[in-house]
């Protein structure tokens, strides 16, 4: 698997929203997750989904240097503190290209109409904007991950928005 950077930033909680869970506003995307913490690395499993009628096209994070890794960018994780109540944001960020600072080209993923795509995202590669400590599997059930799609300057087209899904426990 090529290095997964990716940072998705769409953030329309269905609870905030009055939306069922899992259903979309039209022409935007659906993002579902699991977590695992089967195997050598727990991690995140993100699926976004094409629910429109017409073609989707989402920037995830960008492409640093040769050979055209994809680095996403445009996901975080949200928990509440249980001893304050107030909301501590995880951003994703690859160790590999964590101080990068080379050329960046956009990262766009195309999806026609029903079509999916799934990355994973190691747990540990999501920092603490608060106290810098990487999410612990305990931390990220109950939490939601948030994707948040940004506009890309001379690309037209693109869906920008915020898409959220809760994280069950990890099994």
């Amino acid at each position: 698997m090529a290095a997964s950077i990716v940072t998705i930033g769409v953030v329309t909680s269905s609870v905030l929203h009055g939306q069922a869970p899992g259903a979309a506003k039209a022409g935007q995307p659906t993002v579902s997750v699991t977590c695992s913490i089967q195997g050598a690395t727990p991690a995140l499993h993100l699926t976004l989904t094409n629910a429109a009628d017409r073609d989707l096209s989402i920037l995830l994070g960008y492409t640093p240097g040769a050979p055209q890794p994809q680095v996403v960018n445009a996901v975080a994780v949200q928990v509440i503190r249980p001893a304050t109540g107030a909301t501590e944001e995880y951003v994703y960020v690859h160790p590999k290209y964590a101080i990068y600072a080379g050329r960046m080209d956009p990262w766009i993923v195309a999806l026609k109409p029903g079509a999916k795509f799934d990355v994973e995202l190691p747990l540990k590669d999501f920092i603490s904007s608060m106290n810098y400590n990487a999410l612990e599997a305990p931390v990220a059930s109950g939490g939601q991950l948030v994707v948040d799609a940004h506009p890309v300057p001379r690309q037209p087209g693109l869906w920008t928005g915020k898409v959220a899904a809760a994280i069950d426990a990890c099994r």
